[in-house]
């Protein structure tokens, strides 16, 4: 069909529909503000609208002129021909370098743009002179080459759209592989609303039923069993976390000022700004949040994440979710040797397929990283209401290729009364739950951003959720997400020589059952998989049985791994 490409991205067939309103123009070296200005103008006289900046691009929907003469009869235009001509006579601005059409995968309308480059990989046994060949046909500009046959390129000024060349590419013999890097914009995986709070005990690491003065929404053990995990751990000497375990998290910004994140960041990057400054932009109280929850000090006497002795490398990310963003944050990672990596945010798109170059940059962290051991890679499964394994035609059909790669803990999100958070996404793919409050409950207690910024009248901003430093997160696969990292560090505290792959099993293994968890239809009692919900994945993570079940191995060994008659992965529940 006209305006929509399938195309094989890692493994998975996905439909990519050419949008007949929104197109991208990229500006000329040294043109930026010369171009903003001029798209400023014409949005002021209501031809175009902006509709934000992807990458390096800007997006824009051009308006068709009510004053234009209608077309013949004979000579209707199709909404993708204007869009073609409009964008044609934009390319020929000396202001732009770049103009592209944008595509999606669903009708939620959230844009993947082609950056220009792809990933090509030929059959080993192909001659030299057989990929010469193709890759002049195809006009291509090689970039890197990474093993035999195996290349990242450029598509060339007179190549067409970068979606038509790599399907091109696909349908010749002898390629294995041609995928574009596509930009798309992330979204952090946070419920509504947040506030600055005196109160909010920390029910989610020992919930004993009554706090902040009541019993209304809670229900006792709705936790994650950290302060007894602590507990075993101090019996043995290991406090809270050794401060050799660190874990890397890629988020919107970090106050790593904050005096319980004092003294706790070993490394740092930011990948927008280029330098070692993570500093939040305003707004962007995400990070802040999620690493509290991981390991804040608890200096301040008010708030304490669930590793507080635990070290951070924060990576505040890039512009949006492209091959070349997702395999810097994962490389950078695996080079400051961070242990665990929380990922508590996921893509906009309802349906979102990993390329190959972005699930092995996840691979080769989970099973490469930490010198051979591998690093423990949790991502948020994300609160849309969406359903993983709903047929194609359902209107509620997902796919997160973050949350469905097979080496990360997905996580999603229980409330303070051991029940599934408003909203989370269902499937799979979710490998376990973590008490991190929501709708019918109570929030989470963490650090929020400190600081306030002065006006010019002289009054006060405050930066972050409220005037303080700690509040109330709503709750949420974000904060499960964090909550869960935390609890990992705790594990390898307990015995630093597990393996990733031991330390996802031992989760599964150790977690404990939600009051209505369920196996999927279908699935016997008692066989391989009875305890795996959709909704809860394994069960709700339990700190203080996974560091138990780590302290009594000798060593690393790889915990049995099932396959159940769903085709999930599953861990065996111990024999009595």
């Amino acid at each position: 069909m006209a305006g929509q490409i399938t195309l094989r991205m890692h493994r998975d067939a996905v439909t990519f529909r050419k949008s007949t309103e929104v197109a991208a123009l990229r500006a000329a070296p040294g043109a930026a503000l010369a171009l903003a200005a001029r798209l400023a103008d014409e949005a002021a006289a209501g031809r175009l609208r902006r509709l934000g900046q992807l990458g390096r691009f800007e997006l824009v929907a051009p308006v068709a002129s009510p004053a234009a003469p209608a077309p013949a009869p004979a000579e209707t235009e199709t909404e993708t021909d204007r869009l073609d001509t409009w964008l044609d006579a934009a390319r020929t601005a000396r202001d732009v370098a770049a103009g592209s059409h944008v595509w999606t995968t669903s009708d939620d309308g959230v844009p993947f743009l082609p950056t220009g480059e792809i990933h090509l990989v030929f059959d080993p046994t192909l001659s030299d002179a057989a990929m010469n060949a193709i890759i002049a046909r195809h006009g291509l500009l090689l970039g890197e080459c990474r093993g035999r046959g195996a290349f990242v390129a450029q598509t060339g000024p007179r190549a067409p759209n970068p979606m038509r060349v790599a399907a091109a590419l696909a349908a010749e013999a002898g390629v294995f592989l041609a995928e574009p890097d596509l930009a798309s914009p992330m979204v952090r995986h946070r419920a509504p609303g947040g506030a600055e709070s005196a109160a909010g005990d920390p029910w989610h690491l020992e919930n004993t039923g009554f706090h902040n003065g009541a019993g209304v929404g809670f229900r006792a053990g709705a936790d994650a069993r950290v302060v007894r995990a602590w507990e075993a751990l101090d019996r043995d000497g290991r406090g809270r976390g050794r401060d050799d375990i660190r874990i890397a998290m890629i988020d919107d910004g970090f106050d790593l000022a904050h005096p319980d994140m004092a003294g706790r960041c070993v490394a740092s990057h930011d990948f927008t700004r280029r330098g070692a400054d993570v500093s939040p932009d305003w707004g962007d109280w995400h990070g802040a949040a999620c690493a509290g929850l991981a390991l804040a000090g608890g200096v301040s006497g008010r708030t304490i994440g669930a590793a507080p002795d635990a070290r951070l490398v924060a990576l505040r990310w890039g512009r949006d979710l492209s091959d070349r963003e997702v395999e810097a944050w994962f490389a950078h990672a695996g080079r400051c040797e961070a242990a665990i990596l929380s990922a508590a945010w996921g893509p906009a798109a309802r349906i979102y397929p990993l390329s190959t170059r972005k699930a092995e940059a996840i691979r080769r962290l989970a099973r490469e990283g930490r010198g051979g051991r591998g690093c423990v890679v949790v991502v948020s499964a994300g609160a849309q209401g969406w359903d993983f394994d709903a047929p194609e035609d359902a209107p509620d059909r997902a796919l997160n290729g973050f949350a469905a790669h097979p080496d990360v803990v997905a996580v999603t999100a229980t409330t303070s009364m051991d029940t599934l958070a408003e909203g989370a996404n269902r499937g799979a793919c979710i490998w376990l739950a973590a008490p991190a409050g929501g709708v019918g409950g109570w929030g989470v207690p963490t650090t929020d951003v400190s600081g306030f910024v002065t006006l010019p009248d002289g009054g006060v901003l405050h930066r972050g959720e409220g005037p303080g430093d700690r509040m109330v997160m709503p709750g949420g696969p974000s904060a499960a997400c964090a909550l869960t990292a935390g609890i990992c560090a705790l594990v390898l505290s307990a015995n630093p020589t597990l393996t990733a792959r031991d330390v996802r099993a031992l989760l599964a293994e150790t977690t404990r059952p939600l009051p209505d968890q369920r196996a999927p239809e279908g699935i016997a009692e008692g066989s391989a998989g009875a305890r795996r919900d959709p909704r809860y994945g394994h069960g709700c993570v339990d700190a203080y049985a996974a560091v138990l079940a780590a302290s009594q191995m000798p060593g690393a060994r790889a915990l049995a791994i099932l396959r159940d008659e769903t085709g999930c992965d599953h861990i065996p529940a111990p024999a009595p």
